[in-house]
């Protein structure tokens, strides 16, 4: 793609043109450092002749509103979960390190969502996840086909953001149980439910297996 004439845009207002994508987010820093303390904003940078977004500069995050459901019991299938309430989850890292050709399935309620956000949210009940909104505007774009990988490699390499190493970590927990008689471990095993949370930030925790041992 040839970057080598471009405009600075905000809110859909030309703000100058330039004559490479370096010198319009040196711009376009510029700009944002300028703006009240506090003041949230995008400038994007899209080529003139084709109006693609090549480039954006911001100081905002993405940010996902994760509902929380529960199912009522005895309810019907039919019948709807029950809102409990929502939670505001910075997922600006996710969704940068989403592979450009799968960038565009990142909408409401789409399976790339859940899936992104599946490692991070601590519930056990149903979710809905929101977050186009924040990703327009985070790249100051109307939708988020819009994003091209071009814009999503500078917005990745700016804010040095790299992707993540994977661990496991192996530990032995023990705790002490009551139970009645009848119930066995493989029964425990099935109604045992053991959940790890992070407490450190930029650490996330994954998936969490129990080895069960073989029945007493």
């Amino acid at each position: 793609m040839n970057t080598e004439r471009v405009r600075i845009y905000r809110n859909g207002l030309e703000c100058g043109e330039y004559s490479s994508v370096r010198t319009a987010a040196m711009a376009a820093s510029d700009f944002l450092a300028k703006l009240p303390h506090g003041h949230q904003a995008t400038f994007a940078i899209r080529e003139i002749a084709s109006e693609a977004l090549v480039a954006a500069v911001t100081n905002r995050r993405i940010v996902a509103t994760v509902i929380k459901q529960r199912w009522e019991d005895g309810a019907p299938l039919a019948t709807p979960p029950q809102y409990v309430g929502e939670e505001q989850i910075d997922v600006t890292e996710e969704v940068l390190l989403v592979p450009p050709n799968e960038f565009g399935d990142v909408k409401d309620g789409s399976e790339m969502s859940d899936s992104l956000l599946q490692p991070i949210i601590q519930w056990p009940g149903p979710t809905e996840v929101f977050l186009e909104k924040s990703i327009c505007a985070f790249f100051g774009v109307e939708a988020v086909a819009e994003v091209t990988p071009h814009a999503l490699a500078f917005m990745v390499s700016s804010k040095m953001i790299n992707r993540r190493q994977i661990s496991n970590v192996h530990l032995s927990l023990k705790f002490e149980m009551a139970a009645a008689a009848d119930y066995s471990d493989r029964t425990l095993e099935t109604l045992l439910d053991i959940q790890v949370a992070s407490r450190v930030p930029g650490i996330r925790i994954r998936a969490v297996e129990v080895d069960w041992p073989p029945a007493f």
